[in-house]
């Protein structure tokens, strides 16, 4: 059917109610694009378009592309105990609309096969005539947006008039809520940069701020997460005995939600270490502590602790399922020794109920290296082939009488440039202690 419309052929007083409903149309526009907040924005249009197409009522649906589904987000005059209509795609005029993407006007619903009457018996309305119009959002994808349906011309059936001014006002009122859906995902865009730059702030003051001097020791370490936040943990604590307290951990996954329960686990850990007990100790005592919440959550915590004794030169330690990236340098021999493949290593915290065992005492002579770190040096990708355990030994052999803090550039630098891309997969967390 065209849209023009032969205005020689209206008598004169519909040729006024049309002029009206014209006018009314142009100043919804103007309203319609001064509106950015969307629930009143939906408010705007089915209260404008039951008074410009003088109708009893008027349901503005929106489309939900996940669920298939066609629910109302305002509707005019809706009855008390009715909150929402919400209709499969595949079902009612509306449903109709949705599928073809074409105007549908309806004289006599209780006819036409996709009515149907559930609702006017649910409130005790009768639905004498609809008209019926998808919303279209302007440019290249044509995205369905949902559907603006109008009831009960006040004094006759619907026309090819009224025809012509609902497309009009679903093709501004699609324009509107377009750009507004577009303006609120932007706003809530911008608050979620603003939250989890804030948890990047504090989450980075949970880090150490600065390393503890320890005589006869070289110490560096360094976490860059892959977003904003991040799941992995380090600690040097400083312990009333005099000896230091090591601490590497990785909360599986990373983001928003690793970075808080690290946090918890920072917590926790602290407030054991205040009796320093010995580290498997410190390991059953946290693993009591998070086993419930990490459960419920599913998500584990890889860690491991140990105490440096910077008298005996000694490090031990109790490992709860962290690896590989735990390792001791003999210098003199230039070998590695892994920590994390001793019978003690254990299982990551939040998986088992059971106890955890000391791993074997690490002697510590001149020169030598304890490395801990996350996965996220050896797990780089590059096609499908990672970084690894050799690359990373390799390197670290290479530079291993450099400064720490050369290693860990030198580490960081190698693994981005394998990478190859901006983007990185996995948090990178290191932390180096020397005998000097």
């Amino acid at each position: 059917m065209s849209d023009w419309i032969d205005l020689e052929q209206f008598p004169a007083d519909k040729l006024q109610e049309h002029i009206r409903a014209l006018y009314s149309v142009l100043e919804v526009t103007t309203g319609l694009a001064a509106e950015k907040d969307l629930d009143r924005l939906f408010g705007l249009i089915v209260e404008r378009a039951c008074g410009a197409l003088c109708c009893e009522r008027a349901s503005l649906f929106l489309y939900d592309e996940v669920r298939q589904e066609l629910y109302t987000r305002k509707v005019t005059k809706l009855d008390g105990e009715v909150r929402e209509i919400r209709l499969s795609i595949n079902q009612g005029i509306a449903g109709l609309v949705a599928r073809e993407r074409r105007l549908e006007v309806i004289a006599d619903p209780y006819s036409h096969p996709e009515f149907n009457p559930e609702f006017d018996q649910r409130v005790g309305f009768r639905t004498r005539n609809i008209l019926c119009a998808p919303l279209i959002s302007w440019g290249k994808d044509d995205k369905l947006l949902g559907v603006l349906q109008v009831l009960n011309k006040r004094d006759r059936p619907f026309d090819a008039s009224d025809q012509q001014l609902v497309r009009a006002f679903a093709a501004h009122a699609a324009i509107a809520i377009d750009r507004a859906i577009l303006a609120q995902h932007f706003e809530e865009k911008m608050q979620l940069l603003v939250s989890l730059d804030l948890a990047r702030q504090v989450q980075a003051g949970l880090l150490p701020r600065q390393l503890a001097t320890i005589p006869g020791y070289e110490i560096a370490a360094i976490s860059q997460p892959a977003d904003q936040t991040g799941g992995d943990y380090y600690d040097v604590i400083r312990l009333q005995s005099g000896q230091i307290g090591l601490v590497m951990a990785d909360v599986s996954g990373h983001g928003f939600g690793p970075s808080l329960l690290m946090a918890t686990a920072r917590a926790a850990l602290r407030g054991i270490l205040g009796r320093e007990p010995a580290a498997e100790v410190v390991l059953n005592e946290l693993s009591r502590a998070m086993l419930d919440d990490l459960q419920h959550l599913r998500r584990f915590i890889t860690l491991l602790y140990g105490t440096l004794d910077p008298h005996q030169h000694c490090f031990c330690y109790a490992n709860a399922g962290h690896g590989p990236v735990a390792l001791h340098l003999n210098a003199e021999q230039r070998v590695f020794r892994s920590l994390a493949k001793d019978e003690a290593r254990g299982y990551p915290l939040g998986w088992l109920n059971q106890p955890y065992a000391a791993c074997a005492a690490v002697p510590l002579a001149r020169g030598d290296l304890i490395i801990l770190g996350t996965d996220g040096f050896v797990e780089t990708r590059r096609g499908g082939e990672q970084f690894g355990m050799q690359r990373l030994c390799d390197r670290i052999l290479e530079r291993c009488h450099d400064p720490l803090q050369q290693i860990i550039d030198n580490l960081i630098e190698a693994t981005v440039a394998f990478h190859e891309s901006t983007l990185r997969d996995d948090d990178l967390t290191l932390l180096i202690v020397r005998r000097t």
